[in-house]
């Protein structure tokens, strides 16, 4: 049998078994092979009549004693069978199976593997997999594969699929024999069929080892095969001549504020890689309010001095204008030209001075990817809250152009291992220092019962002069949630708890026009309070705002609340984070209760890839990143930090062929990417 056979070709796999294969995506031989079990029955674990409790799901050993003819019960055919161990009793049911009767024999030994319920009539188990004593069938006797399923397809099927595969096949390994040496792995062959088929807990706890280390093996091989590509592509050599240095140094003294050491720092790592001729690629990571915007603009600014266009992707229309506005202010009385792209500017004739290289730096959003947008001559591509963005979004903004280089910047604080995998094709610089005159918010949970306080508090705040955000997790009311939304709450409290305020408010089902417009007012102080769902959640940049107030905080994930509460603290004023939560589970105590103790956005980085898992927090199949198929990068991580260093080093040793089944597999994990 050959993995690329189909599977249609396997004795019993008819036109219509191979369509209902299909469904789950299994068309060959190599398919299924790969198509591990979701869990496991081991059915051989025998429990005593006087061990079983209510919700148990065991196997038990006993006789039968009597079996109650079929009866009607309701408009089910009932079947009862009455079992005892000598000394306890159990009865086993079944509905609508006159035919099971046929399968007992009065006073003989059975195995039943269910579910134990109790009742007034005692313990009973509801239609159990059963089998003789004497002689168990190997349902009873191995540990069974649990597969997933499409309607038309039973376990049965698929173990009988799987059976006749590993019977007949042959699986070649794919890594040197130096590695599974060193690290003891189980060969190839040997670890996929105790996959589907594992003899006991340890054969499979080896099994799994080896196939998760290969995952993950493949997968930081593939990203730094993308990244040493990249690296070798030769890009846009940048000068930083007198002049050049002189213009930069001039737009930085001109800064209203001292830039901090890890500023400095990651701009010196921003123009050495510029002014190499080799494409850069560099991830700015750095905490709510650290200074990245500065730092995209220093790098655009050197670009353009070298005679090159620029552009800069954000995920909202709401934060590229945000940006917009920032450039114009801080390029003021500098000659360069800007423009702003997104699906409301379309139109303006933005496209044509794009094209024509009347405009230096393009700042838009997913509208820059579109077909018909032709720079000029790109030099620089940098993309905002990257967690909001796909690799191939990025990739597809870089093309626009003959190797640009790349900076990409992010907010939300990655763990090291984690930004490995995100971001393996890209080199990380971190802005671990947040400028001096920041005050670290405080932040606190209030119950529901103390929210006239807070509301009282406020008051007193904005009297001062300051000013506050509302943030709700929905627009409207919903008949399916109990949750306040923000247009329900912008009405009440806006005529009754503050009646003598200016208030205003924004969500995501405004119109663009209509978002500007009340932004606009809030930056200069012309509302007070604003009510807002999450869509201020990046690149929201008012220094007068000191109070953020969360309703239903338990609905937000951690890094969202990190950043929801980033939109405050901006200015030299103490702020201030109230969480409004009624929620009392212990996975919603331990979340507040991070928020409150720390401002630190890696340590609660940390805590959300504990509590959530990494699909959650990062969004792993946005990123266009393979799917694993038994790795879980959370419970897997040991792992994953030895399979990322056997990678490097790897790479370090040149010891990837390409002809070799190692560079195969990465072909086939990153098929739709270009190594």
């Amino acid at each position: 049998m050959y993995l690329k056979s189909k599977l249609s070709s396997i004795k019993g796999i008819g036109p219509k078994k191979y369509e209902l294969l299909n469904k789950l995506g299994l068309y060959t031989v190599e398919d299924f092979v790969e198509f591990y079990p979701r869990r496991y029955i081991d059915r051989r674990h025998i429990v005593g009549l006087s061990e079983i409790q209510a919700e148990m799901t065991c196997t038990v050993r006993a006789f039968v004693i009597d079996i109650q003819s079929s009866m009607r019960y309701g408009k089910k055919d009932f079947l009862k069978i009455k079992t005892s161990d000598g000394s306890f009793f159990m009865d086993v049911v079944f509905f609508n199976a006159r035919y099971v009767s046929s399968n007992f024999k009065f006073n003989r030994e059975y195995l039943f593997y269910g579910k134990v319920t109790y009742g007034p009539g005692g313990f009973t188990m509801t239609h159990p997999d059963f089998t003789p004593a004497d002689k168990p069938s190997e349902l009873f006797t191995k540990i069974q594969p649990v597969y997933p399923l499409t309607e038309g397809l039973s376990q049965k099927d698929m173990v009988k699929i799987a059976q006749q595969v590993f019977a007949d096949i042959s699986l070649e390994e794919t890594l040197p024999d130096k590695i599974i040496h060193d690290h003891q792995l189980m060969p190839r062959e040997k670890s996929v069929g105790l996959i589907h088929f594992p003899q006991n807990r340890d054969s499979y706890k080896t099994a799994k080892y080896r196939l998760v280390f290969e995952e993950f093996l493949t997968l930081q091989l593939g990203l730094m095969l993308i990244k040493s590509d990249i690296k070798e592509k030769l890009g846009h050599a940048y000068h930083m001549t007198k002049e050049i240095k002189s213009s930069l140094d001039g737009l930085i003294g001109d800064l209203p504020y001292e830039m901090t050491g890890a500023q400095k720092r990651v701009l010196s790592e921003i123009y050495s890689d510029m002014i190499n001729e080799k494409v850069m690629n560099r991830l700015v990571q750095g905490d709510v309010g650290s200074g990245k915007t500065l730092l995209s603009m220093l790098a655009i600014y050197f670009a353009v001095l070298n005679g090159y266009q620029c552009a800069m992707m954000a995920p909202t229309e709401i934060l590229a204008e945000q940006h917009f506005e920032s450039f114009k202010e801080t390029f003021s009385g500098i000659d360069v030209s800007i423009g702003l792209l997104t699906r409301s500017t379309s139109k303006s004739g933005i496209k044509e001075d794009i094209a024509s290289g009347k405009v230096n730096i393009i700042i838009g959003t997913h509208a820059l990817i579109q077909e018909d947008v032709v720079f000029n001559n790109l030099g620089l591509v940098v993309t905002d809250e990257q967690h909001r963005f796909g690799v191939n979004q990025r990739t597809i903004l870089s093309s626009k152009g003959e190797s640009p280089d790349v900076l990409v910047m992010t907010a939300t604080p990655i763990p090291r291992t984690l930004s490995l995998i995100l971001y393996g094709d890209i080199d990380i610089s971190k802005v671990d220092e947040m400028p001096a005159n920041r005050l670290p918010i405080k932040t606190s949970r209030v119950p529901e019962y103390k929210i006239h306080r807070m509301y009282d508090y406020i008051k007193d705040e904005v009297d001062k002069g300051k000013q506050a955000y509302f943030v709700y997790p929905l627009v409207e009311e919903s008949d399916l949630l109990d949750l306040k939304s923000v247009t329900t709450m912008y009405e009440t409290l806006s005529k009754q708890v503050f009646s003598g305020y200016k208030t205003g408010m924004i969500h995501g089902k405004m119109k663009a026009s209509e978002k500007d417009t009340v932004m606009k007012q809030f930056e200069k102080n012309e509302i007070q309070i604003l009510f807002a769902t999450t869509v201020i959640e990046v690149g929201i940049n008012v220094p007068n705002a000191t109070i953020m107030v969360i309703e239903h905080a338990e609905r937000f994930g951690l890094a969202q609340l990190h950043q929801l509460r980033g939109r405050v603290g901006r200015g030299g004023d103490q702020s201030y984070c109230f969480l409004v939560s009624e929620g009392k589970s212990d996975v919603t105590q331990k979340r507040l209760g991070i928020m409150c103790d720390t401002n630190d956005g890696f340590v609660i980085a940390d805590k959300d890839l504990e509590i959530r898992g990494p699909g959650e927090v990062f969004g792993l199949k946005q990123h266009g990143l393979p799917e694993f198929k038994l790795a879980d990068l959370i419970k897997n991580k040991s792992i994953l930090e030895v399979a990322q260093q056997v990678a490097i080093d790897m790479m370090k040793n040149d010891e990837i062929t390409e002809e070799g089944l190692l560079m195969k597999r990465i072909h086939k994990m990153f098929d739709q990417f270009t190594i």
